[in-house]
């Protein structure tokens, strides 16, 4: 049974990286203010303004679609210091949007990033350090940088690392602490988190066995759209 658990739990982090993974580029724009304005802005050297342009460029948001364009605000601001820039160059050399798919060189600029403290990259390149996209496989330095992020409070890093600790994969096993994060992530409404709550508490791991604390993690999990949750909770005969 342990055995089951544990494969299932690798099957679910599969999924939960795959999806996470989607990404998206940091967002620093302010209602309100309008393209004319940032572009004005962005050309005399303002670095918000110059990565909340190039987020209109990325996102085809307020003008055209242009990732060039996107690129060139991005790699300004980033030259400049901008965390989020750094960040926002990573997505595209990760998605291959604008340039060649490079997970060399996205792995690169989200090193950059995390090591300034921006928590979505410390999450991301954690991800790539456990899949060696990028840089070679190391789960104990993907742990350190989810460590890192979700010490600042980012849900998904508080949900990896709390898995990580389920399966004891480059960290020594312990459900207590897997549930500790989980909780955390649980209570920014993150659905993988909910989801393996009620898996902790539907098998013994970390608490104390209790079907009906489950049953209300995997609806909340589900409400949130987390498929794994309604497929269980479908076979036990809820509609959701």
């Amino acid at each position: 049974m342990h055995r089951f658990i544990k494969t299932f739990l690798a099957l679910l982090m599969s999924i939960l990286i795959l999806n996470l993974f989607a990404g998206s580029v940091c967002d620093v724009r302010a209602e309100g203010t309008t393209p004319e304005v940032y572009a004005e802005r962005a050309a005399n050297g303002d670095l918000k303004a110059q990565v909340a342009l190039g987020t209109m460029y990325y996102t085809g948001k307020g003008l055209p679609q242009n990732y060039g364009e996107a690129l060139k605000w991005f790699r300004r601001a980033a030259d400049q210091g901008s965390s989020a820039a750094m960040h926002n160059l990573g997505e595209m050399y990760y998605q291959g949007r604008g340039v060649d798919k490079d997970y060399k060189e996205a792995a690169k600029w989200y090193r950059m990033a995390a090591d300034d403290g921006f928590a979505w990259s410390e999450y991301n390149l954690g991800e790539m350090c456990d899949q060696g996209l990028g840089v070679t496989k190391n789960p104990e330095e993907a742990v350190k940088w989810f460590r890192r992020a979700a010490g600042r409070g980012l849900a998904p890093a508080q949900t990896a690392l709390g898995m990580r600790l389920a399966l004891g994969r480059g960290v020594k096993q312990d459900d207590k602490k897997a549930v500790e994060w989980l909780l955390k992530a649980a209570d920014q409404g993150e659905a993988a988190a909910e989801f393996n709550l009620g898996s902790a508490y539907s098998t013994g791991r970390g608490v104390a066995r209790n079907e009906e604390k489950a049953l209300e993690w995997y609806r909340k999990a589900a409400k949130n759209g987390y498929k794994p949750a309604r497929l269980l909770l479908e076979q036990r005969g809820e509609k959701h």
